[in-house]
């Protein structure tokens, strides 16, 4: 792959990962847990479950603010190490891609045939707020195009840092 494509995939990755990063930022920044257990206004709703939620995305906004700042590093440095920059892009399709969709707390999952039904692939296992919806809703868009533009780095198994 060619260092013009890198550094487009670098941009790209900057800018999708700091919009969603935005998004879930300014949705940690304005609510708290006991503000989400009164709107989801269910019985059955367990604080450890929204608890985690939040702890999830606390741990995709660090991923995605550490792999923007790694990204951003490597567009200013005059010459490019593609080894290098190959290796960040896998590390961002598995540490920011993959665990919005599948994320380690199994707060939610990825519904995989919601694409060819046109619908959003995320699904909560326990009732959420709207809000959260509607935030996870605009965040899967970014990270969805994100997906779209790494596929070639699904392949590589050299997800560590």
């Amino acid at each position: 792959m060619g260092t013009d494509s890198i550094r487009r995939e670098l941009g790209v990755t900057v800018e999708k990962l700091s919009l969603s990063a935005g998004i879930i930022r300014d949705f940690l920044n304005n609510v708290t847990l006991p503000m989400l257990i009164e709107e989801t206004g269910e019985d059955s709703v367990k604080e450890e479950d929204l608890s985690l939620l939040l702890d999830q995305l606390r741990r995709l906004l660090v991923y995605s603010d550490e792999a923007v700042e790694a990204c951003k590093t490597l567009l200013r440095r005059n010459t490019l190490q593609q080894d290098h920059a190959s290796k960040r892009m896998v590390w961002v399709y598995h540490y920011c891609v993959e665990e919005f969709f599948q994320p380690r707390l199994d707060t939610w999952y990825e519904d995989s045939r919601a694409a060819y039904c046109g619908k959003h692939a995320v699904v909560f296992r326990f009732p959420v707020p709207d809000r959260v919806t509607a935030m996870m809703m605009s965040c899967e868009d970014c990270i969805q195009k994100l997906r779209e533009e790494l596929e070639a780095y699904t392949d590589y198994r050299a997800g560590g840092r």
